[in-house]
Order: C-alpha cells, then sequence, then structure tokens
C-alpha cells in the first residue's frame, strides 16, 4: 500500500513556510487559508478548506496550532488516515483561561490590528518562539497574506470552539515549553523537550522525528 499523502496546515494566518524546515520523508501537500465568509461557521469553513485535498487516497492531515483546530474539523467531514497536531489543542479542556478572556473580552476586534502587531511584536513574540528580528520579520511577513478579517474571525473561532470527540486516530506533538497551549493541559502529547510554540521552525528536527515516529505507528 503506497503511503497515504500528507496535508499541511499552518498556524492562524499562516503560509507553508512554517513547514521549510519539517523532513518527513514523503513530500508535503499544503492547504492554504481561504477569507471567510460573513457569518461562516468553522465546519463550514473546513469543508471549504477540503476542496484543496486533491488526492482520492484519505490523507494525513498536519496541522499547526489552529490548524490542528481545522484538521480535526476536517476530518470530521471526509476520510483521513490520521491527524498529527503539532503546537495545538484536541479537546476544548486543553484550552488555557485567556481564550476564555478572549471570549468575553474580544480586544483582537479592535481597529488598526495590524499595526499594533507590528509594534508589539519585542512583547508577545516571544511567546511563540520568535526571539530574533530575523524570526519577528519572517512572522510578520506571512501575516500579511491574510486579512484582518481572517485573523479575527481565526480567534473567535478557537476561543470559542467546543469539542470532545476525535474523528480519527490522533497523535499529539507537543512542547514542554510551549507557552500558548501549555503542556499541562495537553492530554497524552508525545513531549518534545525544550519545545515552545513555534517549534516546528525552532525545534524542527526533533518535529521531524516525532512526524516519522507518527507516520511509522500507523504502519505508513
Amino acid at each position: 500500500m503506497n503511503a497515504p499523502p500528507v496535508y499541511c496546515l499552518s498556524g492562524l494566518g499562516l503560509n507553508e513556510k512554517l513547514f521549510v524546515k519539517l523532513r518527513i520523508g514523503q513530500p508535503l501537500h499544503h492547504i492554504r487559508w481561504i477569507e471567510p465568509e460573513k457569518g461562516e461557521s468553522l465546519p463550514a469553513y473546513c469543508r471549504r478548506l477540503s476542496g484543496q485535498i486533491g488526492h482520492a487516497q484519505p490523507p494525513v492531515l498536519l496541522g499547526v496550532s489552529f490548524g490542528g483546530v481545522a484538521a480535526i474539523e476536517i476530518a470530521r467531514q471526509i476520510p483521513v488516515q490520521q491527524i498529527i497536531l503539532i503546537s495545538s489543542i484536541k479537546r476544548s479542556r486543553e484550552k488555557p483561561l485567556l481564550f476564555s478572556l478572549i471570549r468575553h473580552l474580544p480586544l483582537h476586534r479592535w481597529g488598526q490590528q495590524r499595526r499594533l502587531r507590528t509594534r508589539s511584536i519585542r512583547w508577545w513574540g516571544p511567546l511563540f518562539g520568535l526571539r530574533t528580528e530575523e524570526a519577528r520579520t519572517y512572522f510578520l511577513s506571512m501575516l500579511q497574506e491574510v486579512s484582518e478579517h481572517y485573523i479575527a474571525w481565526a480567534i473567535d473561532q478557537l476561543a470559542n470552539w467546543e469539542n470532545e470527540d476525535l474523528p480519527a486516530p490522533l497523535t499529539h506533538i507537543h512542547g514542554d515549553r510551549d507557552r500558548i497551549f501549555p503542556i499541562g493541559k495537553i492530554e497524552h502529547p508525545l513531549r518534545i523537550a525544550g519545545g515552545d510554540h513555534g517549534m516546528v521552525v525552532t525545534r524542527a528536527s526533533a518535529v521531524s522525528a516525532a512526524v516519522r515516529q507518527a507516520l511509522r505507528a500507523n504502519h505508513f
């Protein structure tokens, strides 16, 4: 049996450059973020995302952060072989208190967010593993490709996401220094020592090895 295709979903607002250092022994296919329609639900949005999957064989979905949540929602709607999460959550109870605050105090909906993000990245960047000027510039360049509407919508969807069930076999790869989704709330993670929220880049070798391990565990 041929190995199933691996489709990647990046973190919120980011693109396929996020996976440039990932080496898993087979090609990576990318699902790109699209503009949400007015009032669109996350399941409806993910149904549209699934149209980018061009293989007949059920794929492996690999999602980072918000991309992991989207991977789970896609897997509810089409057959998939496996879900691999990196720096993400799989159930509502894994969300930290921060997201309850966002839900009740939606400051991310205020105007001029792009300018505010750029000016304040030295403060919030380390939460995502962005500790150098080069890393911060690279991160902001990826965010330029999506609209402010998309970012506010995606943060809302993540803050309000409710889930308990897993629609496919799932491996959860998580760093023990993740400050966005602290590992203490994550159930049954495949732990990456020293891994922060941006470890798909900052700990690419260890994450690549963990992904290969997850694929082997499912005999791919």
